[in-house]
């Protein structure tokens, strides 16, 4: 292998540098590629088991990668009452570790992330955004999911993507390390 050693690149002509197909630039830090899970079909969840609300499926390019996870999940209520639920993420049906929330009495990889306390209100949606990072060691296909359950079946009916007219998503990108 050679070594090239420059101090900056430049355009020969112009302000486009093109990396050949088929080649891929390495940067640490840098995101080598994203892919992205999306829906905005309503849909409603009342359970105390985990459930899939989306999924992203990467196939990373370099085994030492780390790969980010960002759920933006549209989410709310359509009576009064509290809403609350936890959630996770999978990488090929197990829990990813590094969730960048607390742990909801000691369970293994199930965080608490969603509580509206505004019990008199009636109608509560809004974004909300949920991260982690996963460290998967593999150029093999992974399946990221985000789950989401309440925490015990007195609570109410979860809506997602209320009205077809907002969305929900989950990106997974791929960064140098």
């Amino acid at each position: 292998m050679s070594t090239l050693r420059v101090d900056n690149l430049n355009a020969r002509t112009g302000t486009k540098i093109t990396i050949p197909t088929g080649t891929t630039l390495y940067a640490p830090g840098a995101i080598i590629q994203r892919q992205v899970g999306f829906s905005n079909t309503q849909f409603t969840l009342q359970t105390t088991t985990m459930s899939n609300v989306i999924t992203a499926t990467i196939t990373p390019n370099y085994a030492a990668s780390r790969i980010w996870l960002t759920a933006s999940v549209n989410v709310g209520k359509r009576s009064t009452g509290e809403l609350q639920f936890s959630h996770r993420f999978l990488r090929d049906g197990n829990p990813v570790t590094q969730q960048l929330s607390s742990a909801r009495n000691g369970s293994t990889g199930v965080y608490d992330a969603f509580r509206c306390t505004g019990t008199a209100d009636a109608a509560y949606h809004n974004h909300h955004i949920y991260y982690a990072y996963d460290e998967p060691n593999t150029t093999s296909t992974v399946t990221y999911t985000f789950q989401v359950a309440a925490p015990d079946a007195g609570y109410q009916v979860i809506y997602f993507n209320y009205g077809n007219h907002t969305y929900t998503t989950l990106i997974a990108e791929e960064m140098g390390k």
